[in-house]
């Protein structure tokens, strides 16, 4: 197939970017654009020092980006080219003729206990993996296997002389010794040209495994051999006392759904959703609805590209001039049909969120890129429109805008929008609720104390109230919503009941009875889901426990123009949609936090191993389809789901209590029983990358400054510890 010719994508022909990688260590980024016929594709970097790396998958005309540590210092020419899933392959093209300054060793080689082989593969002196097709053999496969767990950074496959490279690669790996094996999606590369003498890096960004092994679908001639070199080390991002097997999957769940930096982007940007069946985890998404998810999620870490970015999201998100945040930059509106009152105040949470951890000095008197509006000016904008134009000043937040009036003709307000929620909500005035005590702390950190005040006052009072209004003491759980007409709906709403608990608007005794609702531990009658049903997918709850089209119409059921629709003879039973008793995992995160909350952290474990241990069975990479319309959408997890990521994060802010502030890091342990210690590195706050330990051991605060510049602080497990900002600093 003819190629159309290399492109470079503006400045990025080459560009040099500080990168910090799990030793502290510094790299380059390098990326290249090539219109390849309409086929998906990926690219392979030659940095020219002997090594080269493949990207991830990407669609015409997207960018492929690929990051390198060069060894040595000195001048390399890199050029790149790209292969098409149907094997053919453009030419090499220069894509910059680099100058290595900063250069650093690669891992350490990791030193493997025995092998794995079988379908024709085989291995020799556990490094040399030889395999052979046929009939027999149609996958052959060979690896290694380690001692116990271990954090693999990368691997390097390296030719073997007189022996052909295999032609087609899959990397897989284990968490148990080999029973069960994962394809890592990024490395699931399809037709793979001879590398002609180079080592093939494959960087593997921390994976957590006890095995390793390359899956060869084709081979020319019939048969092919590589070198396999396994480098990285023992210690784990997240490394506590629950065992291998929960440390294993904890990582690699924030790997997957987290940064999700092995899974296929197919627009090269891992803020985007790429299509089925190749879709996968998601960092993160641009919108102003899941802001606060995106900052929960990314503000801590080192990935400093996207961090950066989600800062510069927050700076420059569009507002109306009557203080409405925009839902995308595309449009005011969710999926460009309607306004979403929770835009405002989880803004005005991600705003809190990505300063807390980042601490950066000039970040509320920073200006839109488009409007000059400072950032501070934004937030006070975004919450008078929820004071003034949502009635917040009253007490309590009313939906205004047209057609969000709850009725069976109004349309959705929230993430949820196959919901007509509207009018008054449970739902935005949990996050109004929450969005007031962190303005709160944000005119607070600008010196506005008066301000600081009226907004705990009024948090005070919209709890006090939303908690009387929408509470069922009857069911004993809040209802969804009241809309313009007084009519109260009730479809048994998770979603609004768990983060009521997390979020801190239910009562300790409204909390125990929602707990005990969703434990199975009370029956309430009418509800379609009872008891153990309303965990029947294990890793999350069910969304609503009465079905979206019990009774007699009209449904409060948004059918988006009649394709999903309820009730007798509809699409969508109960059951067969994420929103109408199927599950989002994101809930999870927020079902965790209730849990520790309400009844301590050996309830919210118990949940969190269940959680893993269905991790462990095929990394919750379920998508499948509904036997009534044939369409996916019955589970929330992969591709749309971004916020998938925001569960692992239960282990930092909520077993190890990481709270950070501009002035301090805060960390108040609830680690569960058994359990002395609890670490987790990587983290970033105030500029400053730690690893933090909390110890039962530990009778005080340590911090210890390494040569790179990193910090290990040890903080006692069984207290409260502030953490002065000054005390961090070099």
């Amino acid at each position: 197939m003819a190629c159309s010719g290399f492109m470079k994508t503006g400045v990025w022909g080459a560009v040099a970017l500080l990168l910090v990688a799990a030793g502290g260590t510094c790299g380059a980024e390098f990326a290249v654009r090539h219109d390849h016929g309409g086929e998906y594709h990926y690219y392979i970097f030659d940095f020219g020092d002997g090594t080269e790396t493949p990207t991830t998958l990407v669609e015409e005309s997207y960018t492929g980006y690929a990051a390198h540590e060069f060894a040595a210092p000195g001048s390399y020419a890199v050029r790149a080219r790209s292969i098409s899933m149907s094997g053919s392959r453009s030419g090499w093209k220069t894509v910059s003729n680099h100058t290595a300054r900063s250069v650093s060793a690669p891992p350490p080689v990791l030193h493997p206990a025995s092998s794995v082989s079988g379908n024709g593969g085989r291995i020799e002196t556990l490094r040399t993996l030889r395999f052979r097709s046929g009939e027999a053999y149609p996958f052959a496969h060979a690896g290694v296997l380690f001692p116990g767990t271990r954090r693999i950074d990368e691997l390097r496959l390296l030719p073997v002389e007189g022996a052909s490279f295999p032609s087609e690669l899959r990397v897989q790996y284990c968490m148990d010794r080999g029973r069960t094996w994962h394809t890592v999606p990024r490395y699931d590369l399809g037709p793979y040209p001879d590398p002609e003498g180079r080592t093939v890096i494959l960087p593997m960004h921390g994976l957590a495994a006890q095995g390793v092994r390359i899956l060869c679908p084709r081979l020319p001639g019939g048969r092919a051999a590589l070198e396999l070199e396994v480098r990285g080390g023992s210690r784990l991002p997240f490394e506590c006392d629950g065992g291998e097997a929960f440390n294993a999957a904890l990582n690699n769940l924030w790997l997957v759904y987290g940064s999700s930096a092995n899974e296929i982007h197919l627009k090269g940007d891992p803020w985007w959703e790429s299509r089925r069946p190749l879709a996968g985890g998601v960092l993160a998404f641009p919108v102003a609805e899941w802001s606060e998810w995106a900052a929960l999620q990314v503000s801590w870490t080192g990935l400093h590209k996207e961090r950066e970015r989600l800062g510069r999201v927050l700076r420059d998100t569009k507002m109306d001039p009557d203080g409405f945040v925009w839902a995308s930059e595309a449009d005011p509106r969710h999926l460009f049909h309607t306004r979403h009152a929770v835009n405002n105040p989880t803004y005005i949470l991600a705003l809190h969120r990505y300063h807390s951890w980042t601490a950066e000095p000039d970040f509320w008197g920073r200006e839109d890129a488009n409007t000059g509006e400072t950032i501070l000016h934004k937030a006070r904008r975004a919450m008078r429109h929820c004071l003034e134009d949502l009635r917040g000043e009253e007490g309590l937040l009313v939906i205004t805008y047209p057609g969000n009036d709850g009725t069976a003709e109004g349309h959705a307000s929230n993430y949820w929008d196959g919901w007509r929620f509207g009018w008054k909500s449970a739902y935005a005035n949990i996050f109004f609720h929450a969005s007031l005590r962190a303005m709160a702390d944000i005119e607070r950190w600008n010196g506005n104390d008066e301000a600081a005040a009226r907004c705990e006052a009024l948090a005070a009072t919209v709890r006090k109230r939303a908690g009387e209004l929408f509470w069922d003491d009857e069911k004993g759980r809040f209802i969804g919503w009241i809309d313009k007409d007084g009519r109260r709906h009730d479809y048994g709403f998770t979603f609004v009941n768990i983060p009521a608990i997390a979020y801190g608007l239910a009562t300790p005794e409204q909390s125990k009875r929602i707990m005990s609702w969703l434990t199975g531990e009370r029956i309430i009658e009418g509800d379609t889901a009872k008891g153990a049903d309303l965990y029947h997918w294990r890793f999350a709850a069910v969304p609503n426990t009465v079905d979206a089209g019990a009774g007699d119409p009209p449904y409060y059921w948004e059918d988006w123009g009649g394709q999903l629709t309820v009730g007798p003879g509809g699409s969508v039973p109960y059951g067969g949609n994420v929103q109408n008793g199927g599950a989002i995992f994101y809930l999870s995160y927020y079902d965790l936090m209730a849990r520790l909350h309400q009844r301590g952290p050996d309830a919210a474990l118990r949940f969190f191993k269940q959680i893993l241990a269905e991790f462990e069975k095929d990394e919750l990479r379920r998508d499948p389809a509904s036997l009534k319309n044939g369409m996916a959408g019955i589970l929330g997890v992969i591709g749309p789901f971004p916020e998938s990521g925001n569960v692992p994060m239960f282990y930092l802010y909520g077993l190890m209590g990481l709270d950070p502030s501009p002035e301090a890091l805060r960390v108040r342990p609830r680690l569960p029983s058994g359990w002395d210690r609890a670490a987790a590195g990587g983290i970033h706050y105030a500029g400053r990358r730690c690893r933090i330990i909390c110890d039962r051991g530990a009778e005080e605060v340590e911090i210890l400054r390494r040569d790179d510049g990193s910090l290990r602080i040890t903080v006692p497990a069984d207290r409260v510890t502030n953490i002065r900002r000054e005390k961090m600093l070099p």
